[in-house]
């Protein structure tokens, strides 16, 4: 215990032991294993250098296992590399992590139930894996210069940050090969190696400077509607995390700063002074909402609602300029957009129409309507090869004559999202989207509503209402 008290340096000794406890925790032997993995935990915490030096013989034994089919090695293997204290240490070394990462997926395909429980129980820390690293931090510069030393050390800060750059650049190198690898993986795999492939491909591929590889983005968007549900599920996510990628870095300014200090621009976004002192102010801010031509719309509410302060926040009603998009993000707009072809709608509409395995998901989805949102943003701005006019007479053919329950569930998704990505902006635009959408709304509600679809209208209004008043919203479909 005193021996093991604090860390130590590794002697030749201790490097023959750890060779030995390495070749021990992957064991035939489920006993022999068990004690020389609490061994090697208790180990390497204390011998400075260890975790590089047993990592690599780990690996190998690994490796060998998944060849062979060896399943007690296999599982000793992954227990070794990532249920103990050597699990950080092979994720942050990228030396280690892609041999780990690759040999996880082989691994947690394989045909033992007790393999795949390990593989579950520790998918999470291996998605941790593949983080950006970090790039920034955010420093008050009076503190900094508080305790600066007296001495220069300028060029010693200068030698490390040269130090830290190169090392963070070889690491995202070697992250985006992995996701090149992997993404062919995926392509050309059984679905079980595909999904966990996509499941460790989010984290991988998805970086603030340059979104995602040109590949990455092509198998989620061409996934999304995979005939497998399971894939088609994971995908959608994937996609939607790529779409909330773009935005966020273009409402940002295409700045990572401006991302860590969460400053936000919004073109749209105006501050409107208030008459507090008028007494008809209040009376005039209302009749206002049934004015279509208003100026700006005031679509949140604050607290203390109708208690003036001197302005408020409002969005410009009819605004011709939107979200900028530099030159990275309107490549990977377009890169999508190229895959939304009418076909490719066709298929989603038909995997939303189609009746859910599981009871409990026979709801309005909001993720649904919000994927439609993003992919209808595409359309609208013209980038896409399928039109308006084909999501227009797509539409008409889900709801089809409304008798199944599917239908409208299906539909109110879709008109969600249809809404979202057109309520704002030009008035053309706007009125061009109502003219549509406002005759199915009006049908539906006026005698197609039971108790069966109920549920998904309701919630279908929820969604287009989130940020417009009830009155704002009839004004706007007047």
């Amino acid at each position: 215990m005193r021996h093991n008290a604090g860390p130590r340096p590794l002697s030749v000794m201790d490097a023959i032991l750890l060779a030995d406890l390495a070749e021990s925790c992957v064991s035939l032997y489920t006993d022999i294993r068990r004690h020389a993995q609490s061994a090697m935990d208790a180990a390497v915490r204390v011998i400075i250098g260890a975790r590089p030096l047993v990592i690599p013989s780990l690996l190998d034994a690994f490796e060998k296992a998944i060849a062979e089919n060896d399943y007690p090695r296999m599982k000793g293997a992954m227990y070794s590399l990532l249920y103990g204290s050597m699990s950080k240490t092979a994720g942050r070394d990228w030396r280690f992590a892609p041999r780990l990462i690759k040999a996880f997926i082989a691994a947690s395909t394989a045909d033992k139930p007790s393999v795949q429980k390990l593989a579950t129980g520790t998918t999470y820390a291996v998605m941790e894996f593949g983080k950006p690293v970090e790039k920034m931090v955010v420093l008050n510069e009076d503190n900094v210069r508080s305790i600066k030393p007296k001495e220069d050390l300028l060029a010693m800060i200068a030698k490390k940050r040269a130090r830290v750059l190169n090392k963070r650049k070889k690491i995202e190198g070697k992250k985006t090969q992995l996701t090149l690898e992997l993404v062919e993986l995926a392509e050309n795999s059984h679905w079980k190696t595909e999904s966990r492939t996509a499941t460790l491909l989010i984290n991988l591929g998805l970086r603030f400077e340059t979104i995602a590889p040109d590949s990455l983005v092509e198998l989620i968007t061409k996934g999304t509607i995979d005939p497998h549900p399971g894939l088609r599920g994971l995908y959608s996510g994937a996609m939607i995390a790529l779409f909330c990628l773009i935005e966020l870095r273009a409402t940002c300014g295409h700045d990572y700063k401006k991302f860590l200090l969460d400053i936000v621009e919004n073109p749209t976004k105006v501050v409107v002074p208030t008459r507090r002192d008028d007494p008809n102010w209040t009376e005039e801010f209302l009749a206002s909402f049934a004015n279509p031509n208003t100026p700006y719309y005031v679509d949140q509410d604050y607290h203390g609602w109708l208690v003036w302060e001197k302005e408020m926040i409002g969005f410009l009603a009819n605004a011709e300029e939107d979200i900028h998009y530099d030159e990275v993000e309107q490549k990977a707009r377009k890169q999508i957009a190229n895959c939304l072809t009418v076909e490719w709608f066709e298929k989603a509409f038909d995997f939303m129409k189609q009746e859910p395995r599981d009871t409990g998901a026979d709801r309005f989805r909001v993720a649904t309507a919000m994927l439609l949102q993003f992919t209808f943003n595409l359309v609208r701005d013209g980038l896409t090869p399928a039109t308006f006019e084909d999501l227009k007479r797509l539409t008409v053919g889900v709801y089809d004559d409304g008798s199944d329950k599917h239908q409208h569930r299906a539909t109110s998704e879709i008109l969600g999202g249809i809404v979202c990505a057109w309520r704002d902006g030009p008035a053309k635009r706007k009125d061009q989207m109502w003219e549509f959408v406002f005759p199915i709304m009006k049908k539906v509600f006026e005698d197609g509503l039971n108790p069966e679809n109920l549920n998904y209208w309701t919630s279908f209004l929820h969604l287009i209402l989130v940020r417009l008043s009830g009155l704002l919203f009839v004004a706007d479909a007047c």
